[in-house]
């Protein structure tokens, strides 16, 4: 048996026992450090679906041998995705946009396996903004961003209001396990590509220091990679995307750690920024626009912090580029992270202003 059948009938076997068995599982995705199926019902829901996602996280990094990763994650995720039908967050109506996120049918704790409902939907956002052979619709476009910015503004309030204790502590956990876990990741792959000791310095300081503001709990990667698009292309063959009811998913919530929520802000910035550079295509661009135009006004303070959170993330380019960019492009994207990063840190209004982030200031 190969290493992916063994592990297909290890994930099969480990719903025999639960609610939700399954008669086969596919994988359909594998990160870093998780390992994503979908299993087919032996017996569909209610509502008639006939398949869930099972999700599998390990403490090894399959991609990166000689790191690993606290499995908290899988109890954060779970208890969090728990929580969230109860606030303002459940569900995101904003004109003919739907934001929500995964319900958790059952937890293995001891198997760090999650067995979660599965959207229908037809690509990530991200899949979804880089297809070159849909026109994509304008007012769809907007809409998305809008609804982007109304969401996780409510999901950053939620903290203000008060979290459970349980819920809180186990958020906690995750801050100071996995999330100093993926920071080491993360510092690791700038080293690579920095030899630049102040820039070293300053990302060191980013990931490692509790920042002052770190009473949010943020989502920890929201980016269009983790979010499930659903759209009107779907019941038409027409090339030309046509303004009509969409709907998003928020999942990979393994992350979600406190922290400043400009760590948040700068993620879905720098994805959308990236994603216009490397594809030429205007519509992240103006999903962009749109987001920032309805997140909260952000203070000067606030302006700094997300600026170096963009730079930041402009090192993992690859997590947004396509297939084998060129090599120019991602050194300029590179030595963009380098100089957003500085002028963040040491709070230089005025280059900021000169780029295309000094929008953030209005």
């Amino acid at each position: 048996m190969t290493e992916t059948a063994t592990r297909n009938h290890s994930v099969l076997h480990s719903t025999r026992n639960t609610p939700f068995p399954c008669s086969s599982v596919n994988e359909v995705s594998g990160g870093i450090a998780n390992a994503t199926f979908r299993g087919k019902l032996d017996c569909a829901l209610e509502d008639g679906t006939d398949s869930v996602i099972i999700k599998h996280a390990e403490k090894a990094l399959d991609k990166m041998p000689d790191r690993t990763m606290s499995t908290a994650r899988c109890n954060t995720e779970q208890s969090l995705l728990r929580a969230l039908p109860t606030t303002p967050v459940r569900l995101i109506q904003h004109g003919p946009v739907t934001i929500q996120s995964p319900e958790v049918y059952h937890h293995l704790s001891q198997e760090n396996t999650q067995i979660i409902q599965d959207f229908p939907h037809d690509c990530t956002l991200h899949a979804w903004l880089a297809d070159s052979t849909i026109s994509h619709n304008e007012e769809t476009i907007a809409a998305l961003g809008e609804a982007l910015g109304i969401w996780l503004a409510r999901f950053h309030a939620l903290s203000e209001g008060g979290i459970e204790a349980g819920l809180a502590d186990v958020v906690k956990m995750n801050s100071d396990s996995s999330n100093r876990d993926i920071a080491s990741v993360k510092l690791q792959s700038i080293e690579r590509q920095c030899d630049d000791e102040k820039v070293r310095r300053y990302v060191q300081d980013i990931l490692f220091r509790r920042p002052q503001n770190s009473n949010t709990i943020v989502h920890g990667d929201f980016s269009t990679r983790n979010m499930l698009f659903q759209g009107p292309s779907s019941k038409s063959t027409s090339t030309t995307e046509q303004a009509g009811s969409c709907s998003l998913a928020i999942i990979d919530w393994e992350l979600c750690c406190y922290d400043d929520f400009a760590r948040d802000v700068g993620n879905i910035i720098a994805d959308l920024y990236m994603q216009h550079r490397f594809t030429g295509r205007d519509a992240p661009l103006t999903l962009l626009k749109a987001f920032v135009a309805r997140y909260p006004s952000l203070s000067e303070d606030e302006v700094y912090r997300t600026v170096v959170h963009v730079g930041e993330n402009f090192f993992h380019w690859i997590a947004y580029a396509p297939k084998d960019p060129p090599k120019e492009q991602t050194d300029e994207i590179v030595q963009f992270g380098k100089e957003l990063i500085i002028m963040g840190t040491e709070r230089d209004r005025k280059r900021i202003e000169g780029t295309f982030f000094g929008r953030l200031f209005q």
